[in-house]
């Protein structure tokens, strides 16, 4: 589960797995197996709602750095700053995720997702 995974964590990842030498037959089909994968960004159809608006409502939790801000922050040696985005942003992950498991429609997903698989 993420926010806007199918348009750029996933290809980056199969990329620098490819690019590594990492890319074998299995990882291959984990990573473009899309059934599994969970992306908020699509969750919200044609209405542009940004990551920071979706964590704030679902999760309770606000982010002050952005993400666009992390090559800035890093050419500053300002490492402490991206660590705290990046575990803000981890732990705002698992609130989503465990309020997205109580919801009726992640569950009717899932189950029609094990229907088109076990066809």
């Amino acid at each position: 589960m993420g926010y806007n995974l199918l348009k750029f964590d996933l290809p980056f990842l199969t990329r620098r797995a490819e690019a590594n030498g990492l890319l074998g037959e299995e990882r291959w089909r984990i990573l473009n197996s899309y059934l599994h994968v969970v992306d908020l960004y699509q969750l919200l159809g044609d209405h542009y709602v940004s990551a920071k608006l979706f964590y704030a409502k679902l999760a309770g939790r606000t982010q002050t750095t952005r993400n666009e801000d992390i090559p800035t922050l890093y050419h500053q040696g300002s490492y402490q700053k991206i660590e705290e985005y990046i575990e803000n942003e981890m732990q705002s992950m698992e609130l989503l995720y465990q309020a997205l498991l109580k919801q009726d429609f992640y569950q009717r997903l899932v189950q029609l997702r094990k229907n088109i698989i076990n066809r």
